[in-house]
C-alpha cells in the first residue's frame, strides 16, 4: 500500500486542473431534478460492487479451503485483482465508445466465467489467480462508464448530487451490502463451501448481463424512435 503514494502524488501534479467556476448562488440558476438514468447508472454501480467484492472477500479462504496458498498468496491475487483493473483501464475509452451501456454486459459475462472457473477448478492456483485478474478487469468496464455518463447527464446545480450518489452512495452501500447479502445467503443455502458462493455469483452474474442487454437494446430502440418521431 505504500507503493501507491508516489502514484498518488503524481497524479495530482500530472491531472489537468479544469476551470474554477463560483458556485451558483441561490436565483442564480433554478435547481434541476436529476434526470432519470442517473438512477439507471447508480443501481449499476451499487449492484456491480456487490457482485465484485465476493471476489475480494472470499479469495483467502478459497485457497485455503483448496490448499493452494497462505496469506501471501491471497495477497497476490488481491494485487492481481487490482492490476486487471489498470489493465483495463488502458483500453476502456475504446471499449467505452465501441460499445457503450452494453459494456455493463461483458463486464458481468467476463465476471460469471472467472466466478465459475474459480468453483471448477478450487485446487489450481493457476486459474484462481487468472479468475481474479479477470474480475479485476471487469472493474474498469463498469466504474468509469458509470462515472462518465453520470457526469454527462449532470449540470453545474446537480452534478455533486450526482456524484456523491454514484461514486460514493451507490458504491459504498455495494460494498456494506456485498459480505451481509451473498455470504449470509449461501452460508444459508450452500453452507462454508466457497465453491458454491462463487457458482452463486456466476449465476447472478450471468442473469444480470442478459437482463442488462435486454434494457440496454429497449432503450436504444425507444430513444432512435423519438428521434425519428421528433425529425
Amino acid at each position: 500500500m505504500l507503493v501507491a503514494i508516489p502514484f498518488m502524488i503524481l497524479a495530482l501534479i500530472v491531472l489537468p486542473k479544469g476551470e474554477r467556476r463560483k458556485p451558483a448562488r441561490s436565483g442564480d440558476a433554478a435547481r434541476t431534478k436529476l434526470p432519470p438514468r442517473v438512477y439507471y447508472y447508480a443501481f449499476i454501480m451499487f449492484i456491480f460492487i456487490i457482485l465484485f467484492g465476493v471476489a475480494s472477500i472470499n479469495v483467502s479462504t478459497h485457497i485455503e479451503q483448496g490448499d493452494i496458498g497462505d496469506t501471501s498468496t491471497a495477497g497476490l491475487a488481491t494485487a492481481l485483482l487490482l492490476g486487471g483493473a489498470v489493465v483495463s483501464g488502458y483500453v476502456f475509452t475504446r471499449l467505452s465508445q465501441w460499445l457503450r451501456d452494453h459494456v455493463f454486459s461483458i463486464a458481468f459475462v467476463a465476471m460469471a466465467v472467472a466466478y465459475y472457473l474459480m468453483n471448477l477448478f478450487p485446487s489450481s492456483l493457476a486459474v484462481t489467480l487468472t479468475a481474479m485478474f479477470i474480475i479485476g478487469m471487469s472493474m474498469s468496464m463498469v466504474v468509469p462508464r458509470c462515472i462518465y455518463q453520470s457526469a454527462n447527464l449532470s449540470d453545474p446545480t446537480n452534478s455533486a448530487t450526482i456524484t456523491v450518489l454514484v461514486c460514493s452512495v451507490a458504491a459504498n452501500s455495494g460494498n456494506t451490502v456485498s459480505p451481509l447479502l451473498i455470504t449470509n445467503l449461501t452460508l444459508a443455502l450452500g453452507g462454508e463451501s466457497t465453491r458454491f458462493r462463487f457458482a452463486f455469483t456466476a449465476l447472478i452474474c450471468m442473469a444480470l448481463a442478459v437482463l442488462v442487454l435486454l434494457y440496454n437494446l429497449y432503450t436504444e430502440k425507444r430513444m432512435a424512435k423519438i428521434v425519428v418521431e421528433g425529425t
